[in-house]
């Protein structure tokens, strides 16, 4: 069997995010700002939720909020409710040292995977194939998903479809910053998205496709955003929505990241936009 042709917009595709790549790496810092952003070459747009607004999303749809199942016992491990679950000063066990943005993105993670794994036993899935993978991230063929010296980032769990039509990729990843201004991103967010995009499309099985479409749900301490990441015409489209607040728990938001995690895969790979 002869080798599949590798295009030149894909290569071009993949020498534009490679550069991007290590610009960001030589800016060395961990919060960019929107001129830090725009120098790069990296257009950040605003992500709408609804899926006839302009600013929906170009390669992920979610799935209906109706057919997930409600919270209750049989669908969470157990209740989210932020700091109000605190232990507090008095008791054996308060400890503040376990009150970084990363703690407590691990308590959201938990509550999240808990209702993402109900979900997929719901009954919009009833009756057919799940798509979507379900492995340990080390299964997966991406690398530098993680730092461990500080601010640590890294990658809660990944999902992608093993079908030569659909490159597009999902994961859950933290940050151990505070993010304060909303329309900063992070190195944690941008280099993670940026190695997944470029592994996509070196692999001989998406040689037909010229894009690499990822999506983050982004933890951020008590806080949350959605985040898609494609390339198109030398250009790295950042797409964010607003800050979901868990500080006093968020069962709505839990749905609706649930929502984008497990809903489709759209829009054209070949052809770009």
């Amino acid at each position: 069997m002869p080798l599949p042709v590798d295009s030149p917009a894909r290569r071009e595709a993949r020498a534009g995010i490679k550069k991007i790549a290590k610009a960001i790496k030589d800016l060395g810092v961990d919060e960019l700002d929107l001129q830090q952003l725009k120098s790069l070459n990296i257009r950040v747009d605003f992500l709408s939720l609804d899926e006839v607004s302009p600013h929906r999303a170009t390669f992920f749809a979610p799935c209906p909020v109706d057919q997930l199942p409600d919270f209750n016992d049989d669908t969470v491990s157990h209740p989210y409710n932020g700091i109000d679950d605190d232990p507090k000063p008095d008791s054996v066990f308060y400890c503040p040292g376990f009150h970084r943005p990363l703690d407590r993105s691990i308590g959201i993670n938990i509550h999240l995977d808990s209702y993402i794994q109900s979900c997929r036993y719901s009954r919009y899935f009833t009756g057919r194939e799940f798509p979507w993978t379900s492995k340990p991230v080390a299964f997966y063929p991406f690398t530098g998903l993680y730092r461990h010296s500080k601010p640590e980032h890294g990658c809660f769990c990944l999902t992608d479809l093993e079908d030569p039509a659909y490159p597009h990729v999902k994961a859950i990843v933290f940050n151990n910053i505070a993010l304060q201004a909303e329309s900063t991103l992070l190195y944690g967010e941008l280099l993670p998205a940026l190695r997944i995009m470029l592994t996509q499309l070196r692999r001989s099985q998406f040689a037909n496709q010229t894009v690499s479409p990822v999506l983050f749900i982004s933890l951020l301490g008590l806080k949350a955003r959605i985040m898609e990441f494609y390339f198109s015409n030398g250009t790295l489209v950042v797409r964010h929505t607003k800050m979901f607040d868990f500080t006093h728990g968020n069962d709505e938001a839990f749905k609706t990241l649930a929502q984008w995690y497990l809903g489709d895969a759209i829009g054209d790979t070949v052809n770009g936009v």
